[in-house]
């Protein structure tokens, strides 16, 4: 797994490449977690394009970060999501949580 981290607008970006598994979103939680106390970023903007698979933990990681920037005003938003990710995501009712979009350009429009 690759995570690369920008900042955009009061906004933290994850570009993350590879699996979301339970081997992976340990370290995704703690690069996002310390970037957002690191810049006080309130929203976090996740591009999944090049994400190849993501099973349920993948769904705690992203719960976890929307309790993290809802207590602060923020929110969470997905772009690039594969058909078999959304429908994992909206299963799982987060889509009634986060923000799903096609590309960065929407995402950062959404804030």
């Amino acid at each position: 797994m690759q995570i690369k981290l920008v900042g955009e607008k009061h906004a933290l970006v994850v570009y993350l490449d590879g699996e979301i598994d339970q081997h992976t979103v340990g370290d995704i939680k703690n690069a996002i977690d310390k970037e957002i106390r690191r810049t006080n970023a309130v929203n976090v903007i996740m591009d999944f394009r090049k994400i190849s698979f993501m099973d349920s933990s993948g769904i705690g990681m992203i719960m976890g970060r929307y309790r993290t920037v809802s207590l602060l005003g923020g929110t969470v938003i997905l772009y690039g999501c594969t058909d078999l990710i959304q429908r994992l995501i909206t299963m799982a009712g987060l889509g009634r949580l986060i923000k799903i979009t096609n590309n960065l350009d929407n995402a950062l429009m959404l804030l």
